[in-house]
């Protein structure tokens, strides 16, 4: 059986992977033998304008002057209304006690934390107030685009937390709502 299978000459050359790779290209990975792809056409992209800066005429800087000047009014009251709160709620907290868990002791009692948590409520946009004029002041005075973007930061902060809240807080109605009149048509049932 062997003496029907070819045998190799001693004079033929050996073809392996290395022997047909060509000169130069011995250890290049595979990928290297294959041809170049075709680029694919794209247009020439347009050159995006360069964003202009901000300019500041008089008049804006004189709005920009007035929202400082109310927005530290409206952050200063904040506090005041926050601080009225509080001795508000302390003094109901502390008048409930008097009436030994009575019906209008524990309404008191909640009434006054309630109060609490309100004037809680009131402190963070009333700093983002304050902290915002200072800010915009600065900006106006040193002329510095950080300060000022450091004011409007402030001023956006203050804006997003009153309007989070609001929107809460028209939910919370409209549920006592819904709550209040399923209680009137269907508290007659039983």
């Amino acid at each position: 059986m062997e003496e029907d299978l070819p045998q190799p000459d001693a004079q033929e050359p050996q073809h392996n992977e290395e022997a047909a790779a060509p000169r130069g290209l011995e250890n290049a990975p595979e990928a290297a033998y294959e041809p170049a792809a075709e680029p694919a056409y794209e247009p020439a992209a347009e050159a995006a304008p360069e964003p202009k800066p901000i300019v500041v005429s008089k008049y804006m800087g004189k709005s920009l002057k007035t929202i400082a000047q109310w927005a530290q009014f409206f952050g200063i009251l904040g506090f005041v209304g926050a601080g009225l709160m509080v001795l508000v709620g302390l003094g109901l907290t502390v008048v409930s006690m008097g009436f030994n868990l009575s019906y209008y002791g524990s309404i008191n009692g909640l009434v006054g934390l309630l109060y609490l948590v309100i004037a809680g409520l009131y402190i963070y946009p009333s700093n983002q107030l304050v902290l915002h004029a200072k800010a915009s002041k600065a900006a106006m005075a040193q002329n510095s685009q950080v300060k000022m973007e450091e004011a409007m930061a402030k001023l956006a902060s203050a804006f997003n937390f009153m309007g989070i809240l609001t929107a809460v807080l028209l939910a919370i109605y409209v549920l006592i709502i819904v709550v209040a009149a399923g209680a009137a048509i269907f508290g007659s049932w039983f």
